[in-house]
């Protein structure tokens, strides 16, 4: 039988925590991230996030990492249902959307 240690939180993740309380204070303009013109006069973002990576994190934590990235500007998100993280980032969406620090037709 192990013994219970105490665990502390190490200082980069209080730091991390600190900074996410502020996201929305710090949230850039997602007008000044680059993008292209499509040929139906729609414009798509330059830069966009993909969600894969259940091998080797959790769907809370991608969830969480699309949250961010919406504050950084990014509005290209790269999902698929293979990835098996869709609720999560659903879930997180529609915060996003309820809040208004997103819009729909973003």
């Amino acid at each position: 039988m192990h013994a219970h240690r105490n665990l502390t939180i190490p200082n980069n993740v209080q730091m991390l925590k600190s900074t996410m309380n502020n996201l929305a204070e710090k949230r850039k303009d997602p007008g000044s991230i680059p993008s292209f013109t499509l040929s139906t006069g729609c414009r798509i973002p330059c830069i966009g996030l993909g969600t894969f990576g259940s091998d080797a994190v959790s769907a809370e934590t991608v969830a969480a990492t699309v949250e961010k990235a919406v504050y950084a500007g990014y509005r290209h998100i790269d999902c698929a249902s293979v990835y098996g993280n869709e609720k999560n980032i659903g879930v997180v969406f529609e915060e996003l959307v309820k809040s208004g620090d997103g819009k729909r037709e973003d």
